[in-house]
């Protein structure tokens, strides 16, 4: 792990399929003793962050995001992400990293329009997402800082999407129910 702790690691399909069934398995990362993903705080620290969460805690967040993400309701986001593949692509140039300049951009320019994040704070978004989900570079102390900052920016948005709900997924479950 980049924390230096040493894990045993499930790569074949079955044997990942298996141990997520598994009623003895947990994704509360902060259970003591258990590898650190990042030495020093990170978010494994998070009691609230969904990869720490075991049912039925887990299942309840699932519910509540459940019906946004049916074919359904994505089918009518197909030509907004085409579009944003297109300009993507159309600002690329001559030369271009294709990872950098589009294979990791095009995911995060879709999480941000599905959420809603105006796309002024695109970088910003994908600054504190990268520290903190990732294994980057970033020490403990500006990872504990960009989670806070990304946490306060969060609620800013969810408390904006209430007052004047846009053309975004996060609309129906922020509407519907009162989620912390």
């Amino acid at each position: 792990m980049p924390s230096g702790d040493r894990v045993p690691m499930a790569v074949r399909y079955e044997d990942v399929r298996a141990l997520l069934a598994s009623p003895t398995s947990s994704r509360n990362l902060r259970l003591p003793g258990l590898p650190r993903f990042v030495s020093g705080v990170g978010i494994d620290d998070d009691p609230d962050a969904l990869v720490n969460q075991d049912p039925p805690e887990h299942t309840r967040y699932r519910r509540i995001m459940q019906g946004t993400f049916t074919p359904r309701q994505i089918e009518p986001w197909r030509p907004r992400i085409a579009r944003i593949a297109q300009e993507l692509l159309d600002g690329l140039g001559d030369r271009f990293d294709l990872v950098q300049g589009y294979a990791l951009r095009l995911p995060a320019h879709v999480i941000c329009e599905m959420l809603g994040v105006p796309m002024d704070h695109y970088e910003q978004f994908v600054r504190w997402t990268d520290m903190f989900l990732t294994t980057s570079t970033a020490t403990e102390q500006a990872r504990y800082e960009g989670h806070a900052d990304f946490m306060a920016y969060a609620a800013e948005l969810v408390a904006q999407h209430r007052l004047s709900p846009g053309e975004d997924l996060i609309v129906p479950p922020v509407t519907r129910r009162q989620p912390r």
